[in-house]
């Protein structure tokens, strides 16, 4: 309330709570004049667009902490899945965290790294590019964000029955960290309102845009073809009538993911209600449970990459075996290798040195080993035999970088000049 002007009313608040109040302001009641059904809406809009300012002064000073070890590796994970994340939080900080971990991807140029603009779609048209990144286009190698209740770096000119005015600002924070640039706001977006769907028990006015109809179509589609359904951290209430109708259409199994997740035979408990629409086979509680439920996942994903297709194939196994991290401008490429003591070491490559090269990349990168360490043989580098043989030996395959250890979880196909090879996908480990 602080945040309203002097002699701001709410009245009835307390008898139907909050989103009923919302909900009433919102709506054209048929005994009310229309001016004051203009007023009283008026009123709501107001009151949205505060919300969306306590947001902004909260996303601002969360954005200033480090990024948590289980976001980042939750990330990876969702892009070695290539899984679609269906969300209905406003704030940007999981954006942020992406274009912190900047997934990798295979590209024209070898491989080229992830931004939040590329996987958070559909949404609404962007500003005219300024920076390389910015021409970045959605990428399928990677996953896919749909946020259903907008977004607070989404605006339009507030009740635009279609949408046309819809536009965005590209998030270009990094969670802890400096912006990837600057980012000016020449086409006004700011002077427009946000594009948030309010906590409103009717949310009917504002399913008309064409952006409202493809995110949730799109979100229905995805729901309707998923095998696996993850629930983390939504409660699914009753007067979430939408969403509820949604997540209905499922004919997958369930997991949740929560702080109280309950017992799906209990109709009273988030389990319970999940349980009517389908199979929950995983329950993960407590006030560390997505960290618990990411740690679980990766193991998982670690101790099965032996099966990988990639790297079960018998065909070419001789291929090279290469990591790519994200760089300050880029991506840096490594080789990898056992030392004497059978721990995964890095060597980094130009894989200009590649170009025109009658040698693969391991051999390149033994030549360049320093002398002190010319005890490495040719045969510690790793090729796709000696990774399955690994693997399937020794379990996860854990990876000794300059920064920390990583794990890898999956593995992908790129080409290198005329060389095929294998690319791992690795996350951090504590």
């Amino acid at each position: 309330m602080e945040r309203l002007p002097t002699g701001f009313e709410m009245s009835g608040i307390e008898t139907g709570g909050f989103e009923d109040w919302l909900t009433l302001r919102l709506s054209e009641l048929p005994f009310l004049e229309g001016h004051v059904n203009k007023m009283r809406r008026a009123e709501a809009e107001r009151v949205i667009a505060e919300i969306a300012g306590i947001l902004d002064d909260h996303v601002a000073e969360a954005s200033t902490a480090q990024c948590p070890l289980w976001l980042q590796q939750l990330i990876l994970l969702w892009h070695s899945e290539r899984a679609i994340i269906i969300t209905f939080n406003y704030d940007t900080l999981l954006e942020q965290a992406i274009n912190l971990v900047r997934p990798v991807i295979n590209g024209s140029s070898l491989a080229t790294t992830v931004y939040a603009d590329q996987v958070v779609f559909p949404a609404p048209p962007g500003p005219p590019a300024e920076y390389m990144i910015d021409t970045a286009s959605h990428n399928a190698q990677s996953f896919q964000i749909l946020k259903l209740h907008g977004s607070l770096n989404w605006y339009w000119a507030a009740g635009d029955p279609t949408g046309s005015t819809l536009v965005r600002l590209r998030e270009k924070r990094v969670l802890g960290s400096a912006p990837l640039t600057i980012d000016y706001d020449f086409a006004g977006a700011k002077t427009l309102d946000r594009y948030v769907i309010p906590p409103v028990t009717a949310k009917d006015a504002y399913y008309s845009s064409y952006l409202s109809h493809s995110l949730w179509r799109s979100a229905s589609d995805a729901i309707r073809l998923a095998p696996r359904i993850t629930m983390m951290g939504y409660s699914m209430p009753a007067n979430d009538r939408v969403a509820v109708e949604l997540i209905s259409q499922a004919s997958a199994t369930f997991e949740i993911v929560d702080l109280d997740p309950g017992n799906p035979g209990d109709p009273m408990t988030l389990a319970g209600r999940i349980a009517r629409l389908g199979p929950v086979d995983s329950t993960t509680g407590g006030a560390a449970a997505i960290a618990d439920y990411v740690s679980k996942k990766l193991n998982a994903a670690a101790s099965t990459l032996s099966s990988a297709a990639v790297v079960a194939s018998i065909e070419r196994e001789s291929d090279n075996v290469v990591l790519a991290i994200p760089a300050r401008h880029g991506v840096s490429f490594y080789c990898l290798y056992e030392d004497l003591n059978k721990a995964i070491q890095t060597y980094q490559i130009d894989p200009s040195l590649a170009k025109g090269s009658s040698s693969p990349l391991n051999e390149i990168a033994h030549n360049q080993v320093p002398h002190a360490r010319q005890s490495t043989d040719l045969g510690d580098f790793f090729n796709r035999r000696k990774l399955r043989s690994r693997l399937e030996s020794s379990g996860p395959f854990v990876i000794n970088t300059s920064d920390g250890q990583l794990v890898a979880m999956s593995a992908v196909e790129m080409t290198m000049e005329r060389w095929k090879m294998i690319r791992l996908i690795a996350a951090p480990l504590g």
